[in-house]
């Protein structure tokens, strides 16, 4: 689903017609968020950017900043 598409794949969610209604998202195996130099979390930061909210789920200890 990601690709290193630059600007656009940070929007990938926003501009999906398929979240555009959500306001909420749950994330499990959130631990994959850990970086903040990786696709997956810009993805994730440029969604929530939008005044969404989320739940993160993991099985791995871990602290967010």
């Amino acid at each position: 689903m990601l690709r290193d598409n630059g600007e656009n794949g940070k929007n990938l969610l926003v501009n999906d017609f398929r979240y555009k209604d959500r306001d909420f998202i749950l994330i499990d195996e959130s631990h994959n968020l850990r970086n903040p130099s990786t696709q997956r979390y810009k993805v994730v930061e440029t969604f929530l950017a939008t005044g969404k909210q989320d739940k993160r789920l993991s099985a791995v200890i871990f602290n967010f900043r």
